[in-house]
Formats: C-alpha cells, sequence, structure tokens
C-alpha cells in the first residue's frame, strides 16, 4: 500500500503541473535555475504584481525576472545579493514598490527559499534546516491529497484548467478567471524590518554600481481607493528620500492609461496588460539603461 501511494504520488507530479501549473517549490526552483543559466545585465526584482506584470522580452538591455509572489525587501535583498555573489553582470534593477510591500514578512515560502538563500536568510526567522526536511513530509500528505483531487475533476470534466506558465524569461503567467469585484485589505504600515532592507538593497546597488529603478505597477480604482491621500502623500516622500543620481523612480499607480480590461483579478496584470506595461517601463527608462 505504501509503495502504491509513494508511486502514485512521484507520478502525480504531471498530473498537478498539467493542471495547475507549476507549484510554489517548482516556480522557486525554475527561477534561481534559469537566473543562473541565462544571461542579463538588468534583473527585475518585486512581489505578484512584478512577477506577472513586466515582460523582459519587451526590455531593451538584456532581463530577467527574478520576481516573485509575496516578495517583500528581505527577501528581494537576498535574491539580489544570491545573484551578484553568483557573479552576474548586473547593470540595472527594476525594483517593484507598492504602498503595502513593507508592510509583512512572508515566511510561508521559506521551505523553497531555505535551500536557496541558505542560514543567513533564514535569521530574520529564527529557523533550523530541520524545520523543512519536517515540513516537507507534512507537505507529501497533502500533495496525495492535492493530486487524487486534480485527478478526479479532469476526469469529470474531461478537460483541464488553463494552464499558469513560467517563461524561461522568468515572466509568470496566471490566466486565472476575472475577478473585478474581489475584495482587498491593504496595510501601508511600514515594518522597520523591511525599511532596513530596502535601505540595504539601494545601498547595495551603490556599491556595485548597478543603476535602480523604483516602479510602482498601475493600480485599479478600487485598490487606490484603500489608501487616503497622506498615506500616498508620506510614502511618495519617504521613497523619494532615497534620490540619488543612480535612481529613478516611476509611479504608474493611476495613470488612466490602464482599464479594467489589462487586468486579470482586481490586482494583478492580464497578458496583454503586462506586455503594454513592459512598453511604457521601457520607454521611460530606455536612455537611462546601462547595457555593457
Amino acid at each position: 500500500m505504501i509503495s502504491l501511494i509513494w508511486i502514485y504520488t512521484k507520478g502525480g507530479n504531471s498530473v498537478l503541473r498539467e493542471y495547475l501549473g507549476p507549484n510554489t517549490q517548482q516556480q522557486i526552483d525554475q527561477s534561481f535555475k534559469n537566473a543562473l543559466e541565462r544571461d542579463y545585465t538588468t534583473l527585475i526584482l518585486g512581489n505578484s504584481r512584478i512577477y506577472r506584470g513586466i515582460n523582459p522580452d519587451l526590455c531593451c538591455s538584456p532581463s530577467y525576472n527574478f520576481a516573485h509572489d509575496n516578495d517583500s525587501y528581505n527577501q528581494i535583498y537576498y535574491k539580489l545579493k544570491y545573484i551578484l555573489n553568483c557573479k552576474k553582470n548586473i547593470k540595472n534593477i527594476i525594483l517593484g514598490v507598492d504602498y503595502f510591500q513593507f508592510s509583512f514578512i512572508s515566511e510561508n515560502r521559506n521551505y523553497a527559499y531555505g535551500k536557496h538563500l541558505g542560514k543567513e536568510y533564514l535569521k530574520d526567522y529564527d529557523y533550523s534546516f530541520n524545520y523543512f526536511y519536517e515540513y516537507e513530509n507534512i507537505r507529501g500528505i497533502n500533495k496525495f491529497l492535492t493530486i487524487y483531487r486534480a485527478s478526479k475533476e479532469i476526469i469529470q470534466k474531461n478537460e483541464t484548467s488553463k494552464k499558469t506558465t513560467l517563461k524561461g524569461n522568468g515572466q509568470y503567467l496566471m490566466p486565472i478567471p476575472n475577478m473585478q469585484k474581489a475584495k482587498l485589505t491593504r496595510d501601508p504600515k511600514r515594518l522597520l524590518i523591511q525599511e532596513k532592507y530596502f535601505s540595504q538593497i539601494i545601498e547595495l546597488c551603490k556599491e556595485r554600481n548597478v543603476n535602480v529603478f523604483l516602479v510602482m505597477p498601475p493600480l485599479q480604482a478600487e485598490e487606490i481607493m484603500l489608501y487616503n491621500e497622506d498615506v500616498i502623500k508620506e510614502f511618495e516622500n519617504y521613497i523619494k528620500s532615497f534620490s540619488a543620481d543612480y535612481i529613478d523612480y516611476y509611479n504608474y499607480s493611476s495613470t488612466g492609461l490602464f482599464t479594467s480590461n489589462d487586468f486579470t483579478d482586481i490586482t494583478h496584470l492580464n497578458c496583454s496588460g503586462a506586455d503594454k506595461f513592459s512598453r511604457f517601463i521601457n520607454d521611460s527608462i530606455e536612455s537611462c539603461y546601462n547595457y555593457y
């Protein structure tokens, strides 16, 4: 029985990937693998809105999207440091900023990040590596149940859902149904730990002669309304306090150039919206790119 379950779970990986697309572990592993194997001079970092919203193929400078869901500045700092320590020839970074991105420290993907970013990264969480091996065993049980449910739905519907795709350039495409009426909650409060890491990202780029392009993605009206004018003004002042010759800031949050048709849900751009946004970014910063 145990052997049959093991074979079913192992074989079910292809079922899950076909039905749901790459899972979090696979996304992160593939992201790190491609980040080392590809050649680029511009590194794109940020949360899910950057992960889905910027197509590196539309940048003039050879680029790679190294963003991921819920990444805040502690993850971003260690990912940037990892890439630089691997001797990648980074000349520019496009760094996503959001009104809420300083307000949390995410740990729900550390079983995947821990093995790539190591003990220094995990110090902020007070974890040991044993935790992740134990957690993987628990996840194995959930994985078996997920494979069973996915297989059952595929058989019942006689079709697969539209598959999510992690492109070789790092961009993650997720054709989920349009959910314009979904509710959002956002916390604009900045944690000191995230402010610290944001400053360290800026300082690390200065030390390595890397240009920094801070980019606020477009927001729908429903999301902008979650922040009052004082919050937005204070955030703008905070970001602009990092003004320097090697730093530029572009805020597309309320340009009026994007409509609900550009979004796949309340906050993420769809494929065509992402291409549109990517062209705007490229047009804005092309003259500032350091190519070589």
